[in-house]
């Protein structure tokens, strides 16, 4: 299998992690569990085994031979469309987040959901969590995977509104979530002088969506 291609689960994987649909309740993560974990690898396989002409990689600015472009995939992969591909499914999941806690708070927590500001579940800030654990005494930043959600809705900002390019809202917010402290990574070392793509959390997106799934599973309806 072509190098570009070596992380992506195979169909077994796959459909053992579609499964675990039964026990989720919220629909735009599923979708992203589904384009993840299942349309992106059979994707990319069949992109893989489609032949590029060697004459486009050429007027691309590669070397057919030496930077091994073989197929409509590889160049694909190579010239950062899976990148742009995986910005969606993450939009997609934050989207589950703010719809599912909103639909949550509406069931269980009718007076909570007319006094809240709509901005609320975008942010998850503590006026939410707060108001939340007044009126269903569950306190669901507690919850182990809350981290996650809070850091899926910040990743979202920045794919759906800077098309992924860093700004120091993105650094300031992931550090007071995360606690990380993204310019001390090697890859920020000419940034901000230099535009940077940050790709980065899109490689966790197995992860994510499953703590996601994990998130919503355990709150009672």
């Amino acid at each position: 299998m072509p190098q570009s291609l070596d992380a992506h689960e195979s169909r077994s994987t796959t459909n053992a992690s579609l499964v675990q649909a039964a026990v989720v309740k919220v629909v735009h993560i599923e979708l992203a569990a589904e384009t993840q974990f299942y349309v992106r690898p059979g994707m990319l396989k069949g992109l893989d085994q489609d032949p590029v002409d060697s004459e486009i990689v050429r007027a691309l600015g590669y070397d057919p031979a030496t930077d091994s472009i073989n197929s409509i995939g590889q160049l694909w992969v190579r010239r950062g469309g899976l990148n742009f591909f995986d910005m969606s499914t993450m939009i997609c999941l934050a989207t589950g987040i703010e719809t599912g806690l909103r639909e949550w708070t509406i069931n269980n927590a009718p007076t909570t959901a007319s006094k809240i500001r709509r901005g609320a579940y975008q942010a998850l800030d503590d006026s939410l969590v707060s108001s939340l654990a007044t009126e269903t005494g569950r306190d669901i930043s507690l919850d182990p995977n809350w981290t996650t959600l809070r850091a899926v809705l910040a990743h979202r900002h920045l794919y759906a509104h800077r098309g992924g390019v860093l700004d120091e809202d993105y650094v300031r917010q992931i550090q007071a979530i995360t606690s990380e402290d993204l310019r001390l990574d090697p890859a920020l070392t000419n940034w901000p002088a230099e535009e940077l793509y940050w790709f980065r959390p899109l490689k966790a997106l197995p992860d994510l969506i499953t703590r996601c799934r994990k998130f919503f599973s355990v709150l009672p309806s």
